[in-house]
């Protein structure tokens, strides 16, 4: 068997064994919930000065038990499985809460398998997406890489929204 025979063999074998494990749902003491939101920060304009500046955001949390969590994709490829739009869990206390941060291009669902293996074990965790500098929207801006420091902002409005977000305030 030539090489590249040798190749293509194992590398279509690793492929049916990687999709038939994407497809088994995770096994998880607490089902996840998922929500978006879309807040604005009012002190800063996007980078096309046509309004103010985007936050679009996943948020993972701790779903009540009987949610029915099923697989949900991103595009083109499999971003994981939790119960869009559940009741969040009651909760004997406040509960932690985690930002998540996509790196230069990415997407707040890109950061799902760590969301939701974070909300299974009892934090809510919120992502945003980067304006300028997202695979989320349609189009990525110069500004949005080259200003970097604008980043640490974005997550703070996001930690001033979320606080009075009327379906997470009482949560963390």
């Amino acid at each position: 068997m030539s090489h590249f025979r040798w190749f293509l063999s194992i590398f279509i074998l690793s492929a049916l064994g990687a999709h038939a494990s994407a497809q088994q749902l995770p096994v998880r003491l607490q089902p996840v919930g998922m929500s978006t939101a879309h807040y604005e920060d009012s002190h800063r304009r996007n980078w096309g000065n046509t309004g103010n500046r985007p936050l679009n955001v996943r948020v993972w949390y701790p779903a009540v038990a009987n949610a029915k969590e099923t697989p949900w994709e991103d595009g083109i490829y499999e971003a994981g499985t939790n119960a869009r739009d559940a009741a969040m869990a009651a909760s004997p206390g406040k509960l932690p809460l985690i930002l998540l941060s996509h790196g230069t291009g990415g997407a707040a669902s890109g950061l799902g398998w760590l969301g939701e293996t974070l909300a299974a074990n009892g934090y809510i965790v919120a992502a945003v997406n980067h304006h300028g500098n997202t695979r989320a929207e349609p189009t990525s801006m110069l500004q949005g890489t080259l200003i970097w420091w604008d980043r640490p902002r974005d997550l703070s409005v996001l930690i001033e929204n979320l606080l009075t977000d009327p379906p997470l305030r009482a949560a963390h």
